[in-house]
């Protein structure tokens, strides 16, 4: 888990290309060893403050995809937020049909989805039964499990902190894993 510390001026303590955040008190109820080696994903720092900034400042639940380069598998360089979803103040329910038809040009400029994040309520800093049943179905469609075969990214937003998490697809196995994300 992390916070975003900054100084006054609003500059970073040190250079952003080295700065390395990590979560690994992983999925407590879920099927993940917190010691294998953890998904890693880069991401531009700005991503990450829009996802901060998007996903802290409205009510939860609430998400949005992170997408990126089809030519690299960890690399998250967009954020785009569900802005149609359904949300209540314990479940999301996605707009699939909008977010797909809202993503087509991402996917047309070569760009695909390498997760999801998401919000929880306070306190809540793991992924629930529910996300896990969401993946599980998601990846269950054909059209998607050919789409992802590395890990996906699924951060949760809580208390102004972002604990990362995977979904492991590597050779089916469908779990949960610890993540790290290297800002770039």
């Amino acid at each position: 888990m992390f916070r975003i510390f900054r100084d006054p001026m609003g500059n970073y303590p040190m250079p952003r290309s080295i700065v390395v955040y990590n979560y690994y008190g992983c999925c407590r109820g879920h099927s993940a060893d917190v010691r294998e080696e953890p998904a890693r994903f880069l991401m531009p720092g700005a991503v990450l403050d829009e996802v901060l900034g998007v996903l802290g400042s409205i009510p939860p639940e609430a998400c949005g995809l992170l997408l990126g380069p089809r030519s690299h598998r960890s690399l998250i360089t967009h954020f785009l937020r569900d802005e149609t979803g359904i949300p209540s103040p314990t479940m999301f329910q996605i707009d699939g049909e909008q977010l797909t038809k809202a993503i087509s040009r991402y996917v047309a400029a070569g760009l695909d989805v390498k997760g999801i994040a998401h919000s929880h309520p306070s306190g809540v800093h793991e992924p629930s039964s529910g996300d896990l049943r969401y993946l599980r179905k998601l990846f269950g469609n054909r059209k998607n499990a050919a789409a992802v075969e590395a890990d996906f990214y699924f951060p949760i937003i809580s208390d102004g902190q972002v604990f990362h998490f995977a979904f492991d697809r590597a050779a089916g196995r469908d779990r949960l894993k610890p993540a790290k994300v290297i800002l770039i």
